[in-house]
């Protein structure tokens, strides 16, 4: 039969023990009864993710057991440094790896798709720089001395002084 209940129940008088196996549908859950507070740490598997989330990136563990994968017409990957000048931005623009000072708004270094690298400001170099090919320098080269090819050509810029095949020239060319 049927069973009434007149007046309210007391709390803990419904247990999961007077339930039977699959009484409690969807259905019958009302809209917003299931919260945060609901859902025990550690039960919501990858699983239990819909694929079309939109999970904030705070929300992950910062590591990743493969690949990162960005693919659209203008991938990019923006890093951003909450403490400190600058923020960068890595994209591919058509076979041009580009890193780009979004905080300065200027292009630091482009990695061109026929393999030429430009850098678009000052390069320091502190263990010297090999250069195979030509080298074509314009505007002023500054600098201290210089050697060409070990003594053939010494340049003393400290006295103005040139040497062909002396390494400590004495007198001015």
């Amino acid at each position: 039969g049927i069973l009434y209940i007149v007046g309210a129940l007391a709390d803990g008088g419904v247990t999961t023990a007077k339930l039977a196996d699959d009484a409690v549908t969807m259905a019958k859950i009302a809209n917003g009864a299931v919260g945060t507070n609901q859902i025990a740490d550690g039960t919501i598997t990858n699983a239990d993710i819909n694929a079309s989330a939109a999970i904030a990136g705070s929300k992950i563990l910062p590591t990743f057991t493969s690949n990162v994968e960005i693919s659209n017409s203008y991938p990019s990957l923006v890093i951003t440094d909450n403490n400190h000048n600058s923020d960068y931005r890595i994209t591919n623009n058509d076979g041009q790896l580009i890193i780009f000072d979004s905080t300065n708004g200027a292009h630091r270094l482009n990695v061109n798709a026929d393999g030429h690298i430009d850098i678009l400001g000052n390069l320091d170099v502190g263990a010297g720089i090999d250069v195979t090919g030509n080298a074509n320098i314009s505007g002023e080269v500054i600098a201290g001395d210089l050697a060409v090819d070990g003594t053939t050509l010494m340049v003393d810029a400290a006295n103005n002084r040139v040497g062909l095949g002396l390494s400590n020239p004495a007198t001015p060319l």
